[in-house]
């Protein structure tokens, strides 16, 4: 299992403490991944339910972002 030290929470806390706009380049970096990330599961046929900032995760070294908490995903099924 991977080990990410951050949450996206945790993360627009701290630029809003310092009283700094959060950086246009990590917005797109970061919703770039995470567009991607949706498109993957609902490909697979998941939804997630539960998208928050607590529940993505991202890693400050190379930001790289992953979606966690699939405790309330569910199957997509026709009808």
């Amino acid at each position: 299992m991977d080990y990410i030290p951050e949450t996206l929470y945790r993360i627009i806390r701290y630029y809003r403490k310092i009283h700094t706009p959060f950086p246009e380049i990590l917005l797109k970096l970061y919703t770039y991944q995470m567009l991607r990330s949706l498109a993957y599961i609902h490909g697979l046929g998941i939804t997630h339910r539960d998208i928050k900032p607590q529940n993505v995760l991202i890693d400050p070294q190379t930001h790289l972002l992953k979606l966690c908490d699939f405790g309330s995903a569910k199957k997509i099924v026709k009808g």
